[in-house]
């Protein structure tokens, strides 16, 4: 198999060009958080993979197109640029793609600082070509875990995100009942467009068959570890599909956490979940 590459990002928006035109937000910092080094240490020792962490030093070189980008952003979507969160969750899938492309990398994982994976890369390695992201809700994905295995298909994800940004906020909100129109709204629009595409959240989704494990976009880890904003272990989004089998006890699902390996039992299965995303952002209690 391929080599695959784990890929993290930090942007310290004080250190981007067009700071003086950002609100700060609460969920954006300068300094790379303590968790994230758990995170690529924990990608480390379950794949044996070192990961790249790129930071504001490592895409100078792309200054000029980060410029372009948040011009782009700018000019369609006024109502939201300014937020330095907003603006960051789309900057960063933008980033990885020059940096893979600029290095020639045709296979990779994006990993938000906050998840952690509990089985190797070969979970991917009977996927078809294409980029796929995680499931959160209706109309609703998300890049926490990301895995691409074609270059020429995450330079259509990232044309085609491009494009609807350049339509404007007020068209791609006639596309979806969500009136915040973050990064993970476009996702799923990417997927409804068949650009993208999901990987499984449960074992009777798509994909499934192929890899033998279900993927966390937000509520796993949540419901494991509880989130950053006071909630704790045992909490779920009833507008998650997750939260909205466990409210409803669909197929009798159950999530568990035991010896450190976290899993589901749905239906008459017992089947792992690849990945947690801890909201709680309490990474070392999970390694």
């Amino acid at each position: 198999m391929e080599t695959v590459t784990p890929i993290y990002i930090h942007i310290d928006p004080i250190n981007l060009l067009f700071f003086n035109e950002l609100d700060l937000s609460n969920f954006t910092f300068t300094d790379i958080p303590e968790y994230t080094y758990v995170s690529i240490e924990q990608t480390k020792k379950i794949t044996g993979a070192d990961s790249v962490l790129l930071t504001n030093k490592d895409f100078i070189i792309f200054n000029d197109q980060i410029q372009e980008f948040f011009n782009i952003c700018k000019s369609g979507f006024p109502s939201f640029y300014k937020d330095s969160f907003w603006l960051l969750t789309f900057l960063r899938l933008y980033i990885v793609f020059l940096y893979v492309t600029h290095n020639n990398i045709n296979k990779f994982v994006h990993l938000e600082n906050d998840n952690l994976i509990y089985d190797n890369f070969n979970v991917f390695k009977k996927l078809p070509s294409g980029c796929y992201f995680t499931k959160v809700g209706p109309q609703c994905g998300s890049s926490g875990l990301m895995y691409c295995n074609d270059i020429q298909k995450f330079n259509k994800v990232i044309n085609k995100m491009l494009l609807l940004i350049k339509k404007g906020e007020h068209v791609v909100r006639s596309y979806t009942s969500y009136d915040f129109l973050s990064e993970m709204i476009l996702i799923d629009l990417l997927v409804q467009a068949n650009i993208a595409d999901y990987l499984p959240l449960f074992p009777d989704d798509k994909y499934f068959d192929l890899t033998n494990a279900v993927f966390d976009g937000a509520s796993y880890g949540q419901y494991i570890g509880g989130t950053n904003n006071g909630h704790g272990p045992g909490w779920y989004g009833p507008n998650h599909y997750v939260g909205q089998k466990l409210h409803n006890n669909n197929n009798n699902i159950n999530i568990s956490f035991n010896n450190k390996n976290p899993s589901i039992n749905y239906g008459n299965q017992q089947v792992s979940i690849y990945n947690l995303h801890i909201h709680s952002k309490n990474l070392a209690q999970y390694v």
